[in-house]
Order: C-alpha cells, then structure tokens, then sequence
C-alpha cells in the first residue's frame, strides 16, 4: 500500500496543524515523519490476506474539527460542574459537610480557645455500621445472584456463565498495597462512599493479571446531564503523567491504536482543580510536598450518549471522547468499546432523589447529620456550662497583695498567697464572680436529641438484622421505628441491589467475556476446562445475547428481618391469651413456625436435638453377670417386703387388742357408776 505525504503529516502533526499551510512542522517532527519512511521501506510486505493496520485511532466522523469539539466538552464539563455547585442544597457542599462529619471534623471558629471542640462520632459509626451490615449479606452462604436471560431455554448454561462470573468477584477488588480479593472488599468501600456521597465504581479489564476490576470511584470526579435526560457522563481526574504517556503505545486487538499519539506527547503540566483539597478532605491527611519530578494530566472522559454539534443536531451515538488538559483530544469520537454498551462507570444513590431530574439523589446520611452535628454541639455546651459552674472566675485586687506578681501565673489549689496589711480578709483581696449554672432544660434537650439519633440507627441494627443491644433501648423505640424504617431500609436494599450491584455484575460478565484470555492456565483452573472451551468458542454467540443478573443478598437480608419482626410479634400476641393459644395449636403446625423463625434468625435447628447414645454390645460375660446381679436385687427386694408385710400385720392386731381393752374398760367404769 502508499504511505501518502498527508497521512504522515496529519499523523504526527494533527489533523488541525496539518492543514494549515502556515504551520511548518518542527525538527522533531520531520525525524519522526522520516523515521516512519525508514521503517515502512525496511518492512517485508505484508501478505495479501493481513488487515491494514490505519495510521491513526478509529474515530467517528462528527462533522468537526477538533478545536470545535474541545469547545463543545468544555461547555458541557462547565454545565454540569456549575449545576452540580449551585442550586438550593448543593451536593458538593452536601458531600463536603458529610465527609468532615465523617472523619471527625467540625467548623468551631466561632469558639474561644477554653471552650470544649469535641465530636461526637456517632456518624461515623452508624456509616461503619451501615456497610458492615451490607458486606455480611453478601458473605452469607449461598449466591446473592441468579443468571437471567430473556431469550427461553438457556437455563443449562447459567452454571457456566456463573462459573466465570465468580472466578472474576474472586479477585475483581484490590487493597492498598494491591494484594487482590473477593468482590465483598470493595463493595464495602464503595458503600462507605455512598452513604456518605454517592455509590460509584469503574469495572475494567486488567490484562497483566487477567482479570476484570472493580475500582471505588470518588464521585466527585463524575459529573452527568443536569438535566436529567441522560445526554452525557463525564469522568474528570488528574492522573501522572507516566500513565497518560501509556496511554499512546496502547492498541485494540488488531493493532489499531487507542490514542493519539503526538497529541499526548504535546501535554504540558496542569493540575485538576481542588484535586488535592478534596484528597485530604476524603483521607484525613495531605498530598505532602509535591515532588519536581511529579508531573501531571488533566483527564476529561466523555460518554456521550448523544453527541450533538453546536446547532443541537445529533452527530453520533454511544461514544468516547477524552479530552486531556482542556485543550486536546486524545481519544475519540470512538464508538463505546464495550460489549456491554453501557456506561463502564455505575453510579447510584443510596436514596432517590424527589424529582424526576435529581441525577444525584440523596445521601444515607443526610437524614441523621443534622442531628449529629447538633449533639456535638450540645455536648461541647453542657461540658463548658460544667466546667464554668466548677471553676468560676475571680475578681482581684492585686494591690492588696505583697506582691502583684503572684496572680501572673492564675489561680490553683494549694498556693499560698501573701497579702499586705490594706487586707483584713481574703475576700478583700479576691471575690468568686458567678457566671450561671447549667440548667435542668439543658439536659433534657440534650437527652431529646441524643433519643432522635438512636432511633434512627436502630433503624439501621434492626431492619438490617442487627439487633440493638440491650443498653439504653426501649420497647417503645423500637415500635416506634418499626414500620417507617422497614419501608426505609427495604427502599435502600432494593436500590443498592438493583441499582448498583446488579448492573455491576451485569458489566464484570460481559467485561470478562470480552477481555479474558481462556487460554491461562489459572483461569481455567478456576472455572473448568469444559467451561473454557464452551466460553472461547461461543463468545461471539453470548456477546448477541442479553445476559442479566438479578441481585437478592441485601433485599434477602433486609425482608428476612421484617418475617422476624412478623413472627415473633404474632408469638407476642398469642402468648397474651391462652385462648388464642390453644386455636393456634388446633388449627395451625407450630413446629412449622419455630422452623421458619429459626431459619430466618440463621439458627441450625439440627444442633439442638436431643442426642441419643450409640448403641455399644455388651460383652457376653458382663450380660450374665449383670442379670445375676439384677435377679439377686430382686429376690432381696422381694424378701424385704414379705418381713415388712408380716411386721405391718403383727402391729395392726396390737392396735386391735389395745382398742379393744380400751372398750371394755370404758363399758365397766360405766356400769359401775349407775348402781351407786
């Protein structure tokens, strides 16, 4: 094939540059066009059947230059980073209050130094609480997932298509110090991200360990149509500079370059706004000295479902742009590269916004932090109000003191002050200065609040399934919150379930599909050889096919909880009247119910049957020797209750005589006394 002067041209220099007759192209770049020239005349031709590999990545035609599109994603990046800053209950401000509630900061600039700046972490815990919580439904025995599919017949190959989906939740998580586990690890993080701000991860494909990833996003980073009607998703992030530089040797299966090459190799330095404030504010400690020797790149990734030009008329579906230091752009528009042909960034909300185009919704937290902050406060107040009463202020004459110069370093116990004869008593020289005294209401309000926050984490220990502990709660609380935080909490597992994990699984399957080398030794090992082989051969085939995975493990979790509630307050009320007692017995199997209820509560019923003793053969001679022993007990028994019959006879005679002598004697007194 021709290797034309303008395709190399349009190569190195960019298409915009390239075209310009005005613009010569520098030294370095006149090497790199005759290097090109060089190495194409020194390669054997390649054969007739081999796919031409293009200069440049695969881009969709728009209609548009690349100065015209840099315009374009700058004005989109402006209206969705403004609308997410703006408005009555901004969520940047929402997530910045909720992240320093969470690791323990509060703004006490209004305080003077002496007076108490402590807070309460309630917060925290009831967030650490929340995803514990989560993370143990999805480690309960079991799937927490079922394959499904809307074409009919293909239950047979859900077991293989699930087979590769857990080898990848296996391992699809990373620590800090990049050791790798199961999907449950990672969840957790991300469900502490969104019960403070928004739930959001990136799956993607890692080829040097073949597997697929599920990275936490910050969602701060991601910024999506204010509008609602979905017409972008834009990821903006500040990545080093030796990372983008990988991005230009990184090619499709084929060869084809992903990236512009020369436009990566023209970015100069330049840091992602706020980048490091919201770092320290999520983490709790700084960035540090930044070193000379740290370069980096502003990173703006595009997901334009729709692509319109500046008149608003569409120019191109479902793709990528990135767009690096605001200026250039280095990938795209490509069409979305993903079998899936889905967003490969999920983000959910804890809690659904009110109305139709709150793209961010609410927060976990945002019901409870007010209340937090408050206890804080209060708590400080009560101390300072305490301390205040403990240890008033003074009024003091100094002249009255031999020498002034004893009260520089204040007022503590055991000190001995010298006063000068003008003193006729210490109250002369210092009077005590009453400031107030803590008062009864202040208490009570704080008891108020302190109640109001414990309601709310009981609901999240009860309807979760973790019972509050006995301290400090009542059976009236627990009613009280019984109906509105089941429906609360089911509304949240149903969200997280549906909204999050779901289409997470959905992307990790088809990510794998794609992506996995059923070749390695270690995959196959994990899913099977049969398995490997059905998967290589018919991925083309499953790509056409619509695979989804319905997610039950925390709605299970949370509706199991509500059945305990159910039975145990049925067991209450039956317990009240033996009545209804004895017509339960008739009419219904009460061992059924204990059976339901013990498998709700994850109890081994089986554990708790009588034990019998196993049957050991007893030795012919300990047999006999055993019965000669029991019949000689018998005789002796026998023998005992002949005498003791004979001795109960003789005594019941005695008793006859005696009474009958009795009786005579009785009768003679008598005769006697009539014939005086």
């Amino acid at each position: 094939s021709f290797l034309g002067h303008s395709a190399i041209r349009a190569h190195v220099m960019g298409l915009e540059r390239s075209l310009e007759q005005s613009v010569e192209p520098t030294s370095a770049e006149l090497q790199r066009m005759a290097a090109m020239i060089d190495e194409a005349l020194a390669s054997p031709p390649a054969p007739e059947s081999a796919p031409v590999v293009p200069l440049g990545p695969p881009t969709v035609d728009i209609g548009m230059d690349e100065a015209e599109l840099v315009q374009l994603c700058r004005q989109f990046k402006e209206e969705a980073r403004s609308a997410r800053e703006g408005g009555s209950e901004p969520r940047d401000k929402v997530w910045s209050d909720n992240l320093d509630l969470y690791m323990g900061r509060m703004d006490f600039s209004h305080k003077a130094d002496w007076q108490h700046q402590e807070v309460m972490r309630d917060a925290t815990k009831l967030v650490d609480r929340f995803a514990a919580a989560i993370k143990r439904a999805l480690l309960q025995p079991g799937k927490f997932y079922k394959t499904k599919d809307l074409t009919p017949g293909l239950e047979p190959i859900y077991a293989s298509i699930e087979r590769l989906l857990d080898a990848q939740l296996e391992r699809c998580s990373t620590t800090i110090s990049g050791a790798e586990t199961r999907f449950a690890h990672g969840v957790s993080k991300v469900l502490k991200t969104g019960a403070v701000m928004m739930m959001a991860a990136a799956v993607t494909y890692d080829r040097d360990t073949n597997r697929t990833r599920m990275d936490p996003v910050d969602p701060r980073e991601l910024f999506y149509d204010p509008t609602g009607r979905g017409m972008y998703r834009l990821r903006s992030r500040e990545l080093d500079k030796h990372v983008v530089d990988g991005w230009a040797n990184e090619a499709d299966p084929n060869g084809v370059p992903l990236f512009f090459a020369d436009r990566i190799d023209a970015l100069q330095d330049m840091r992602r706004d706020r980048e490091e404030l919201e770092k320290e504010q999520a983490t709790g400690h700084s960035a540090g000295a930044r070193p000379t020797a740290r370069k980096t790149r502003v990173i703006d990734e595009f997901l334009f479902n729709v692509l319109v030009n500046v008149d608003g008329v569409a120019v191109a579906k479902n793709v990528v742009v990135i767009m690096a230091n605001e200026m250039s752009i280095i990938r795209g528009p490509e069409p979305n590269p993903h079998w899936h042909g889905k967003d490969w960034i999920v983000a959910q909300p804890i809690l659904e916004g009110a109305g139709p185009g709150s793209v961010y919704g609410r927060t976990y937290m945002e019901d409870f932090a007010p209340l937090s902050r408050t206890l804080s406060e209060m708590t400080n107040l009560i101390v300072d109000g305490t301390m205040v009463g403990l240890l008033p202020n003074y009024v003091v004459r100094p002249d009255l003191l031999d020498d002034p110069r004893q009260v520089a370093d204040g007022l503590r116990p055991f000190k001995l002050w010298l006063a000068n004869d003008d003193a006729m008593k210490p109250d002369d020289v210092m009077a005590r200065m009453e400031l107030g005294s803590l008062k009864r209401e202040s208490i009570e309000v704080w008891t108020g609040i302190e109640s109001k926050l414990r309601e709310i984490a009981m609901q999240n220990q009860i309807d979760l399934g973790q019972f509050a502990g006995k301290s400090g709660v009542t059976a009236t609380e627990a009613n009280n919150v019984r109906e509105s935080g089941s429906e609360i909490v089911m509304d949240i597992a149903e969200n997280i379930d549906d909204g999050f994990i779901g289409p997470v699984l959905e992307r990790m399957f088809y990510c794998a599909l794609q992506n996995s080398d059923f070749s390695d030794p270690a995959l196959r090992a994990r899913i099977g050889e049969e398995v490997a082989e059905m998967l290589h051969a018919q991925r083309e085939d499953f790509r056409q096919r619509r695979f989804g995975f319905k997610v039950s493990g925390i709605t299970a979790l949370a509706d199991r909880a509500v059945r305990i509630r159910t039975r145990l307050q049925l067991l209450q009320i039956l317990g009240q009247n033996e009545t209804l007692v004895q017509l339960f017995a008739q009419s219904r199997d009460v061992a059924k119910v204990l059976d339901d209820l013990w498998t709700d509560l994850g109890v081994d019923a089986v554990e708790y049957l009588p034990k019998q003793k196993p049957d050991v053969p007893v030795p012919p001679d300990v047999q006999a020797r055993t019965a000669a022993e029991t019949a000689a007990a018998e005789r002796a028994r026998q023998g005992m209750q002949s005498d003791a019959a004979r001795a109960e006879a003789a005594q019941r005679q005695a008793a006859a005589a005696e009474q009958q002598t009795l009786i005579a004697a009785q009768q003679a007194a008598q005769g006697g006394g009539g014939e005086e």
